[in-house]
């Protein structure tokens, strides 16, 4: 029965998940791509920061996709699948075809019973979040994506910049999911190093990171990524003998390769979203 409902949950997810590639699919078919992209992420980016804290802090709720064996990543894999990509996708699909508010009001109530449903077949279970908060705060970020939509169109440099930033950061914390699922690394403090403290701190660890990688990506000369990559390996140093992070020593090498990784997708995303804005 067990391993049933395992299948089911599971099935559960990836079925709302192959309805989502579809509009995906849809979104990408559209010749305006690249703004199209930026906006994706930029969402994706909105919705890491919503469940951070309403999540991460405030444990709102728990996901149950039944993917990891583990309850604490399971639960965050669920987060990342729903909130960082279901909704995202839903919110940029909306602005891409100008979607008014009957489309806004019809997806959120899509969003509202497939919750109502999650929450009767056992895959999702609330604590102090309400289902009546999920349309309300959806109706609004849907309006926020046309927001950000229209000052990206305007090529207004604060937005391209907080674009790149925001997709910065959103591929540098499911990275750090994938380490931390891995067992590479865990933060933490005091001798414990839980699942819930790495979650509270590991998001924050890379958001500074991709603010700091955003504003080198600036700088034309080499030597300005170079001493970033060496800060950044100092920084996982002082963490580590801190307590902060779990780690040995050796390993703390291990992690340059995801630090140049960072810094490139800084300075391609600098090229792709900035540079394309001009």
């Amino acid at each position: 029965m067990k391993r049933k409902r395992i299948r089911r949950n599971t099935r559960y997810f990836l079925l709302l998940g192959l309805f989502h590639c579809v509009l995906l699919l849809i979104l990408l078919a559209r010749r305006k791509q690249r703004i199209t992209l930026v906006l994706l992420f930029t969402n994706m980016g909105f919705a890491y920061l919503f469940d951070y804290l309403i999540l991460n802090l405030f444990n709102a709720y728990t996901y149950k996709p039944h993917i990891m064996k583990n309850r604490s990543l399971d639960n965050i894999f669920g987060a990342i699948l729903s909130q960082g990509v279901y909704v995202p996708v839903g919110a940029t699909f909306i602005t891409a075809f100008r979607g008014d508010w009957r489309w806004k009001i019809s997806f959120s109530l899509y969003f509202y019973f497939i919750e109502k449903l999650f929450l009767k077949l056992g895959l999702y279970t609330v604590h102090w979040w309400r289902s009546y908060y999920t349309p309300l705060f959806l109706f609004l970020y849907f309006y926020l994506s046309d927001g950000a939509y229209i000052v990206l169109k305007n090529k207004k440099k604060w937005a391209l910049m907080t674009a790149q930033y925001l997709s910065s950061a959103v591929v540098g914390v499911s990275l750090l999911y994938a380490a931390a699922a891995g067992r590479k690394l865990r933060f933490g403090w005091k001798h414990r190093h839980s699942w819930k403290q790495h979650f509270m701190i590991a998001p924050l660890y890379s958001m500074f990171l991709s603010l700091l990688g955003t504003l080198v990506s600036f700088q034309a000369k080499f030597i300005y990524r170079l001493l970033f990559l060496v800060g950044c390996t100092f920084f996982d140093f002082i963490l580590m003998k801190t307590g902060l992070l779990k780690m040995k020593s050796r390993q703390i090498l291990m992690n340059i390769p995801f630090h140049v990784f960072m810094i490139y997708l800084s300075s391609f995303l600098n090229r792709a979203i900035y540079r394309w804005g001009k």
